[in-house]
């Protein structure tokens, strides 16, 4: 599979959907759980993050008819952007090269199991139809 192929599998829709999705869920735990219990720079603050980023990637993996993967990496990638822009603006002395380097590769990790349970899901659901 060529570069064009692959990127003419991208439903780019389909990604913006996602990111929405969890930037939303993001923001809605931000301000009705982690700020009102003074956890926002906690352990459980990062996997809540990781588990919004997960449910956006496996959207984008569901709806996607194809590359599910590289949907829901996309989907986590952008994200990454976001929240890092985010949080440059919000609060720049706590951006350093570890700290952007684990939002990217965390939530790269996110994106791409979101996408493969997403895909994985719609397959097998699919299959099931088909009986």
């Amino acid at each position: 599979m060529s570069r064009s192929d692959r990127l003419d599998d991208m439903h780019w829709g389909v990604v913006a959907l996602g990111v929405a999705i969890a930037l939303a869920m993001q923001v809605a735990i931000t301000l009705l759980v982690l700020n009102p219990l003074a956890i926002t720079l906690s352990w459980t603050a990062v996997v809540l993050v990781e588990l919004c980023i997960a449910a956006g990637a496996f959207v984008s993996g569901w709806r996607a008819r194809r590359a599910a993967l590289l949907n829901g990496l996309m989907a986590g990638l952008i994200s990454a952007v976001i929240s890092l822009l985010a949080t440059v603006i919000q609060t720049p002395a706590q951006v350093d090269m570890l700290n952007v380097l684990f939002l990217f590769v965390t939530f790269g990790v996110m994106g791409l199991l979101g996408g493969v349970l997403g895909g994985y899901s719609r397959t097998r659901r699919a299959a099931q139809a088909h009986r």
